[in-house]
């Protein structure tokens, strides 16, 4: 499963391996400097040329305007489950005495001498 790499066009590069069964596998990376902060950038295309070629375009575009690639890490939202809202462990050792289930808890003066020491 050795990959090779190759070049397509400017900023387009390939990666091919062949598979397990013996099918020839395609992906496609940007591969640029960006003009913002002068760093190298590899970005993930796809499997598909021609979509990869669209997306190269809008990629050139935000590099002429400059924008920073690293803000795309840092929007990234991770989907809210519907339970709770995350809290620190001090929000925690606020609230616990109150929650429902550790009201009847016959070790609850046992549980919040622990938390003080801590």
């Amino acid at each position: 499963m050795k990959q090779q790499r190759k070049r397509i066009a400017r900023h387009l590069h390939e990666v091919q391996w062949r598979t397990s069964s013996g099918d020839i596998s395609r992906y496609y990376y940007a591969v640029f400097r960006c003009r913002l902060k002068g760093k190298d950038r590899s970005i993930p295309l796809g499997s598909d040329l021609k979509i990869a070629k669209d997306m190269l375009v809008e990629i050139e575009a935000r590099n002429v305007k400059r924008e920073d690639f690293d803000l795309d890490k840092q929007r990234v939202v991770k989907p809210h489950d519907g339970k709770s809202e995350p809290f620190t462990f001090a929000e925690w050792c606020d609230q616990y005495p109150i929650f429902d289930d550790v009201k009847t808890k016959r070790s609850l003066s046992d549980d919040l001498r622990i938390i003080r020491r801590i």
